[in-house]
């Protein structure tokens, strides 16, 4: 199966919700998940507030996140009918206002590595097909360079990018049941997004 597919890294592939709640409950929120500690933090303290839990988060805490559901099923699957598969990430080397100073770029590909992403017993990634980006300008150029057939990200302005590139077909993982953004393809769970990518070949 000859397709080319990129998939989006933070909250797409990896679920910080675990590691949002223990930092939040570190620094006295009392909230449950990436968007419940967003909400506190910003009441709390702003977005300088919420913005440090977020360095903390993706970086010295991503040891404590997961996969999200359904995605090591996806990769699994991909691997044993030949779809080249393909990360870009908009990704900062550094968090803002993370005091120490931990390479996010680094704790991801770690991450991903103890996670058997670029293990040939297990999703068989190649790891020079993680790329990660310093803004989303210059990731959808990375989008549109990779001529790929599809590109799965959470985040919808991604995939409505007037440069995002025509002939990618851009599903958007969003479990709400809300009407998709024009030239994107809404799917709640990567059960959908497989059987989307896979019946494609």
């Amino acid at each position: 199966m000859n397709v080319r597919v990129g998939l989006d890294f933070d909250n797409t592939l990896i679920d910080y919700d675990a590691v949002f709640t223990a930092e939040g409950a570190r620094r006295g929120l009392i909230a449950a998940g990436k968007n419940g500690v967003k909400a506190a933090a910003i009441a709390a303290g702003g977005e300088r507030l919420w913005m440090t839990i977020q360095g903390q988060a993706y970086g010295r805490g991503i040891a404590g996140a997961s996969l999200v559901a359904g995605v090591a099923d996806f990769l699994a699957a991909a691997k044993s009918a030949g779809v080249t598969l393909f990360i870009v990430s908009h990704k900062t080397e550094f968090g803002h206002y993370d005091a120490t100073r931990t390479n996010l770029r680094t704790a991801a590909r770690a991450w991903m590595q103890a996670a058997g992403f670029f293990d040939p017993m297990g999703f068989g990634l190649t790891e020079e097909h993680v790329h990660f980006e310093s803004t989303l300008d210059a990731k959808v150029a990375r989008i549109a360079a990779l001529d790929l057939a599809f590109f799965v990200d959470d985040l919808a302005k991604v995939l409505t990018h007037p440069h995002f590139p025509p002939a990618t077909r851009g599903l958007w993982f969003h479990a709400a049941d809300i009407a998709p953004p024009p030239g994107c393809e809404r799917c709640a769970d990567w059960p959908t997004i497989g059987a989307r990518i896979l019946r494609h070949g």
